[in-house]
């Protein structure tokens, strides 16, 4: 789904008349020129029929990125240079050198606001603040540097340029929510969804919000709807399957676990917490053996080597267990628990 966003969009001729008028005279200058194959007549229709393709009925999700001109300067630039040894004769050559030695410097700062995500909308929303769209991809690229302050800024900026911009609200939800403010998170969620119920990652997103607000049934409703709309989404069934079994529907979960896993075997996540819920109904070594496997896939996974330590002590392998909360406590200096235990078995570090 293509949108229009942040520039006016001329939607007839009869509101623009100057612009259609020039374009007028310009295509019946060429029609002229070439009835007397004028080289004049070639360059003109030269330009226009490579800038048609996108300038007519292909949908565009902005009607002004420079790149649609690349290739039909080629024909302004012969009329140019046409031009110039028209005017200066033999001295065309230097004169044209000049010219691409300063176009060139300009091209290479030019190419400085190409350098990021970050650069370009900050250039995109210095020139032209009132462009929704570069304020809400600038909110989206500040809250991933973390800079969340702004980043709200620029997404609010966004959603009162546009108020029904689904990816303003979207990004301002997301950014909301770094700034531990989730119940303004949850609201910007559920109106943007509103506005583009489609997006498997924002019902995703609301009920991550939902679940940590203790909102359970609806967090639960939001998971499987981004699971109907993206049926291989993995992480998906997984916080699915979290928060399933934290409400007691463990057998549920387990099925949610299976699947992430079918999507995505070396899901390390998914395999811990399958391993969780097959505990909660007794089925210990299944779920040490998926504990084992979290940490084949990610070595460093703390949490996994202290729950499998917990439960080879339970079995009586103490001096494995210790090896575990060691591993454990060697990844995160500062887990609490895994000291307890180390002290508990008089294991020290």
């Amino acid at each position: 789904m293509f949108r229009l966003l942040g520039w006016p969009l001329v939607r007839n001729g009869l509101s623009t008349p100057i612009p259609v008028l020039v374009i007028v005279v310009l295509l019946g200058a060429i029609v002229w020129e070439l009835k007397t194959n004028s080289v004049w007549g070639f360059l003109g229709a030269w330009f226009f029929l490579i800038l048609a393709p996108s300038s007519s009925v292909i949908p565009l999700d902005s009607p002004i990125y420079e790149h649609r001109m690349y290739l039909p300067l080629a024909a302004v630039i012969v009329v140019v240079v046409l031009g110039i040894y028209a005017w200066v004769g033999r001295r065309t050559l230097p004169v044209v050198m000049a010219l691409a030695v300063g176009l060139g410097v300009l091209t290479v700062r030019r190419n400085e606001d190409y350098r990021s995500n970050m650069a370009i909308w900050s250039d995109t929303v210095a020139k032209w603040p009132q462009n929704a769209r570069a304020q809400s991809s600038l909110g989206a690229e500040l809250g991933l540097a973390g800079r969340v302050g702004e980043a709200i800024a620029h997404c609010e900026e966004a959603v009162r340029l546009k108020p029904d911009y689904a990816g303003a609200r979207f990004n301002l939800a997301n950014a909301l929510t770094q700034a531990g403010r989730s119940g303004e998170a949850i609201e910007q969620y559920e109106q943007a969804l509103g506005l583009d119920p489609a997006q498997a990652w924002a019902h995703f997103n609301l009920a991550v919000a939902l679940a940590g607000a203790g909102r359970t049934p609806e967090a639960i409703g939001q998971y499987e709807q981004a699971i109907r709309l993206k049926p291989d989404y993995a992480e998906a069934h997984n916080n699915l399957g979290v928060i399933l079994t934290r409400a007691g529907r463990t057998t549920e979960a387990i099925t949610h676990f299976e699947q992430a896993l079918r999507i995505k075997p070396e899901f390390a996540l998914a395999h811990y917490d399958l391993g969780v819920a097959l505990a909660g109904l007794g089925r210990m070594p299944e779920a040490m053996g998926h504990w084992e496997q979290a940490l084949r896939i990610k070595p460093e996974y703390a949490e996994a080597h202290y729950t499998l330590g917990i439960a080879l002590e339970q079995a009586g392998k103490l001096t494995d267990a210790i090896g575990h909360y060691q591993q454990a406590l060697r990844i995160k200096p500062d887990f609490t628990a895994a000291k307890s235990a180390l002290a508990r078995l008089g294991a020290g570090r």
